[in-house]
């Protein structure tokens, strides 16, 4: 039932002009059962995509939980100098900020 729910939020997120595709596929917003997952090329690009998912969330009477978000930033070896400032920016969801972590556990596995 979440998944027709949020149906909306994610076409909105495929049309944000957002460049996260594998071949003509947008895979910038994964969503199962409750879960739904981000991917952003960028710190901008991740804003833009959380600012509509709060404005879908204000619309919609829906909240999402910024203590169970988290935000595993991943770059090619030659940007690993960029870390340090991408983890001063502070991210938000629901006027909360997102904790930033360097792994996560999911179904008993460590990514």
């Amino acid at each position: 039932m979440f998944c027709v729910y949020i149906d909306d939020l994610l076409v909105l997120l495929s049309k944000a002009n957002i460049d996260c595709f594998i071949g003509n596929n947008y895979v910038g917003a994964l969503a199962y059962a409750d879960d739904l997952v981000l991917l952003a090329p960028s710190a901008s690009s991740l804003r833009k995509m959380l600012a509509i998912c709060n404005a879908y969330a204000a619309e919609y009477c829906m909240s999402f939980n910024a203590q169970k978000s988290q935000c595993l930033v991943i770059l090619s070896n030659a940007c690993r100098y960029l870390k340090p400032l991408l983890l001063d920016n502070a991210f938000y969801i629901g006027g909360k900020p997102i904790d930033f972590v360097s792994s996560f556990p999911r179904l008993g596995d460590i990514n």
